[in-house]
């Protein structure tokens, strides 16, 4: 079973969370037992599109 989007987007938002407050999150599989490979790149992809303008700035900081 495929989580919701809806799903999907509160995980990622949570990741993002986490990256910016420094702190780790307890596995996914351990919430969610039926976690698919596709719903993990998909909450991937969710934090790293609310990342990049961070990680594009911290990019600009250590090349200047």
């Amino acid at each position: 079973m495929t989580m919701t989007p809806a799903l999907i987007e509160q995980l990622g938002d949570e990741l993002y969370q986490a990256l910016t407050q420094r702190q780790t999150l307890e596995p996914l599989t351990n919430l969610h037992a039926d976690i698919t490979i596709e719903d993990a790149y998909a909450i991937q992809q969710k934090c790293w599109r609310a990342a990049w303008p961070l990680v594009k700035k911290w990019s600009a900081r250590k090349l200047a």
